[in-house]
C-alpha cells in the first residue's frame, strides 16, 4: 500500500468506503479508511452486482444466482429466487446498471421438447430473495430490450420517441422525439434527427422534459452508461480497437480507462467508481496491483498490492 497504513486513512482522509475487489481466488475487501484488507476464506465466487447490503454472486452451478452479506462475506450464499427445477440467472441490462430495490432474474426451465426451453423473466428483491411480479416479455421483444433506464421506466418505441412507462406496465406516454440512448434517475440522453437526417444528441431533464446545458458525448457508435448517481458517462467501444473513457456530463472532464471487460454472464462489467463520483478503482498492468485515482484531479492516489490477481468487477460499497 502507498499511503496511510492500518489504522489509517489509504486517501488520507476519511472517504466513507470499503473497496470490493474480486480476485482469482477469493473476494478480497479493502478499508480504505481503516487500511486493513480482509481476504474471504473458502468462497470461491463470481460477483456480479451491489445491491443495499447485499453482494449479488453467482457460483458457477445451475440455479447458482445468490446473495452474500456486504459484512459476513464469509457466510454461506443465499439462493435468489430458488426456483425447484428450474436454473435461476441474474440479467442485467446492455448497461450493467443495478437498482438497490430491484434486479431481474431470468428462469430458464426445460420443457418436455429437448430443443425448447421456457425462460420467464421476474423481477425480483434482492433483500429479500423474492419475486416481486414477473416480467412483461412482451415488452422486452417490442422494445428491443431496450435498458438504456436502469429502471426500466423510460423506453424508445418501436417507431421511434421516448416514453415513460407506468409502474404497472400499462401504461406508456411519450414525452420526447427520438432515441433514448442514456438515462438516470435526472437525465436522459435522446438522438434526434431531422429531414435531412442531420443529427444531434440533447440531455432532457426527466422531470420537465426540456434540454440541460451538459456536455454530449463525442462518439454515438460506442456503448453509453451513465454510472448511475453520478455525473460520470461511461463512452466505450468494443473489437481490436477497444477504448474508453469516462466524461464528467456538468464539467466536461474526460478521463481515458481501460476498456470494460465482460463479465461471467457475458454483461458488460462497469468501471468501479465512487457513488459519489470522486474516485476511480482500476487494476493496473500489473495484475495484482489496484490503482485509485482521485476523478476531482486526476491524480493516482494509491496503489494497493494483493495477495491474489484482481478481477473485474469491483466495487465501493458503504463502510
Amino acid at each position: 500500500m502507498a499511503a496511510g497504513g492500518p489504522g489509517a486513512p489509504l486517501l488520507g482522509t476519511e472517504v466513507g468506503y470499503n473497496l470490493l475487489v474480486s480476485t482469482t481466488g477469493r473476494p478480497a475487501l479493502i478499508d480504505l479508511d481503516r487500511g486493513t484488507t480482509h481476504y474471504v476464506e473458502g468462497s470461491r465466487v463470481f460477483p456480479i452486482a451491489v445491491a443495499g447490503p447485499w453482494l449479488i454472486i453467482d457460483r458457477a452451478t445451475p440455479g447458482g444466482l445468490a446473495r452474500l452479506p456486504l459484512d459476513d462475506l464469509a457466510a454461506d450464499p443465499r439462493p435468489i429466487f430458488d426456483v425447484e427445477g428450474a436454473a435461476a440467472t441474474f440479467t442485467s441490462s446492455p448497461s450493467g446498471q443495478v437498482d438497490p430495490e430491484t434486479i431481474f432474474v431470468s428462469v430458464i426451465r426445460q420443457t418436455r421438447d429437448p430443443s425448447e426451453i421456457d425462460e420467464t423473466l421476474w423481477v425480483v428483491d434482492p433483500l429479500s430473495g423474492e419475486a416481486i411480479e414477473r416480467a412483461d416479455n412482451e415488452l422486452l421483444l417490442d422494445f428491443g430490450r431496450n435498458y438504456a433506464d436502469p429502471n426500466n421506466t423510460l423506453v424508445t418505441g418501436p417507431a421511434g420517441g421516448v416514453y415513460t412507462r407506468s409502474a404497472s406496465g400499462d401504461d406508456y406516454r411519450r414525452v420526447a422525439d427520438g432515441r433514448l440512448l442514456t438515462a438516470d434517475d435526472q437525465r436522459a440522453l435522446v438522438q434526434s434527427c431531422d429531414s435531412t437526417l442531420q443529427c444531434a444528441l440533447t440531455w432532457l431533464d426527466r422531470r420537465t422534459w426540456e434540454p440541460l446545458d451538459l456536455h454530449v458525448p463525442s462518439n454515438q457508435s460506442g456503448s453509453l452508461v451513465m454510472l448511475h448517481g453520478t455525473d460520470w458517462l461511461l463512452e466505450a467501444t468494443f473489437g481490436p480497437a477497444a477504448n474508453a473513457s469516462l466524461r464528467n456530463i456538468a464539467t466536461g472532464a474526460i478521463r481515458d480507462i481501460r476498456p470494460p471487460e465482460f463479465g461471467f454472464r457475458g454483461g458488460t462489467v462497469l468501471p468501479a467508481v465512487s457513488s459519489d463520483g470522486r474516485w476511480l478503482a482500476e487494476v493496473t498492468d500489473q495484475p495484482r496491483v489496484i490503482a485509485i485515482t482521485d476523478l476531482a484531479t486526476g491524480e493516482t492516489k494509491l496503489e494497493i498490492e494483493l495477495a491474489e490477481a484482481a478481477t473485474q468487477p469491483m466495487f465501493f460499497v458503504g463502510d
